[in-house]
């Protein structure tokens, strides 16, 4: 079966598309220039102002040569089904619900993962991959949310193996690009959760002052308030945009966000937090997941689900400060500021969320046939 194209299309498909991403663009840069002001004012790569590109939407807009050699080993979005060979990634955003997905797939379908959980218990120095199981859960015995641990992964075979039933990592470039090995003929298939980026950032915050477990807990934080961590360096910016067009510290630019739309665009079925229930529905649906044959009883599986989202997800900050900040407030001016670009691209993934929606309309397209999905077999070892 061969879902339907793509909602938004190719930045060259027409001028009726280019003037409603101009248009929409130009919407949020007046809001966040209210808070740069003219003389900090983002601007295009090739160094025109942007206050330019709001007076001069049709005449002036540029089609964008795009270049997406770095997520060509990715199958696009709309041309997939659960039944081909694709390995599903999830691009793990921190606080934006993907530990909950992670949970959801190990604890209650018993699906098996890669993520960081597989080294733990002595695995990381194993030199050949295997299934591992850590508090009744099953994973492949490699690290995929670091560097030195994707490149491991991939001299290890990862991804030529099929042992993993999803990869999990915040490292998207380096996944599609190093991971996924052309030769292998296994696609990556690429879905996401989002969250509201004034809203995550918060929740960092407030997360990593009681985080002592976590690697990048920082004691700085544990006395500082929000309007203090807002003004700091230790703040994230725009990280989304950033890590799509692997620009971690350069200024951005409209064209970086215009590249970061089309990306997700094409590669990403995206979820949203705010949504979480109906995005993991989709998410069975286009896949195919579920309680794995033989490992997990249908009706256990559902209410494991209903349990976990029931409690508010996993990793939640129990000790967290209710997010309720004031739109006024020199904190969430200050954390807008720096995460411009983010809010941009999040308006745009609020969009592709509704489009995408049209491809779950008919339920009988989705049904799952346990012959032919890989998801539900119980041998993990895909052939």
């Amino acid at each position: 079966m061969t879902l339907p194209t793509s909602p938004f299309r190719s930045h060259r498909s027409g001028r009726r598309k280019q003037r409603m991403g101009v248009a929409g663009a130009a919407v949020s840069l007046l809001v966040v220039g209210a808070l740069l002001g003219p003389a900090r004012f983002p601007s295009f790569s090739d160094g025109r102002p942007a206050i330019r590109y709001l007076r001069t939407l049709d005449e002036d807009y540029r089609d964008l040569e795009i270049d997406f050699h770095a997520m060509h080993n990715f199958a696009d979005v709309s041309s997939e089904h659960h039944s081909d060979r694709g390995v599903p990634f999830f691009w793990h955003i921190l606080k934006s619900g993907g530990t909950t997905v992670k949970e959801l797939y190990t604890t209650c379908y018993r699906m098996i993962e890669a993520n960081e959980i597989g080294v733990t218990e002595g695995h990381e120095n194993d030199e050949d991959l295997a299934i591992v199981d850590f508090r009744g859960a099953r994973y492949v015995n490699v690290d995929t949310t670091t560097l030195a641990g994707i490149q491991k992964a991939k001299d290890m075979g990862l991804v030529k193996s099929r042992m993993a039933d999803i990869i999990f990592s915040p490292y998207v470039i380096e996944v599609a690009t190093d991971l996924f090995v052309k030769d292998y003929d296994v696609p990556g298939k690429m879905f996401s959760v989002f969250r509201d980026p004034v809203e995550r950032v918060t929740s960092m915050f407030y997360y990593l002052q009681k985080a002592t477990w976590e690697p990048t807990y920082n004691p700085d934080l544990a006395n500082m308030t929000l309007e203090e961590y807002a003004s700091s360096p230790l703040i994230e910016s725009n990280w989304m945009v950033r890590t799509l067009v692997r620009k971690p510290e350069a200024p951005l630019t409209l064209d970086d966000i215009e590249v970061a739309k089309e990306t997700l665009n094409r590669k990403c079925l995206v979820g949203l937090l705010d949504h979480l229930e109906e995005s993991l529905d989709r998410f069975d649906k286009y896949f195919g997941f579920g309680p794995v044959e033989g490992k997990a009883d249908p009706g256990e599986a559902t209410q494991c689900r209903m349990d976990l989202l029931g409690k508010g997800g996993a990793n939640r900050n129990k000790a967290a400060k209710p997010i309720a900040l004031d739109p006024n407030s020199e904190a969430m001016k200050t954390m807008k500021i720096k995460n411009w670009a983010d809010i941009i691209l999040y308006e745009y993934i609020q969009r592709l969320w509704k489009a995408q929606a049209e491809w779950f309309e008919d339920e009988d397209a989705w049904a799952l046939d346990k012959e032919t999905n890989p998801y539900l077999k119980s041998e993990s070892v895909r052939e």
